[in-house]
């Protein structure tokens, strides 16, 4: 689970540590080595955009700029 209370599945599609290649191969950084999504090794860590998941700051939308809504 991330801060907050998101479950995320520990694997290599989840990691910070991954590159996606064109073909769509993975290759982990840490390990040198081309993985599945379903792979986890010791070196696992969760991704920025994972550890944001479910942060609720509300949002700023411009409309044609000229006005400002605030989301809550």
């Amino acid at each position: 689970m991330n801060a907050y209370h998101i479950k995320v599945n520990k694997m290599c599609g989840s990691c910070q540590h991954k590159e996606v290649l064109r073909d769509g191969s993975r290759i982990c950084q840490k390990v040198g080595l081309k993985v599945e999504q379903t792979f986890v090794c010791r070196h696992w860590e969760m991704n920025d955009g994972l550890k944001n998941a479910g942060l609720q700051t509300g949002g700023v939308v411009r409309l044609k700029g000229t006005a400002v809504v605030i989301i809550k």
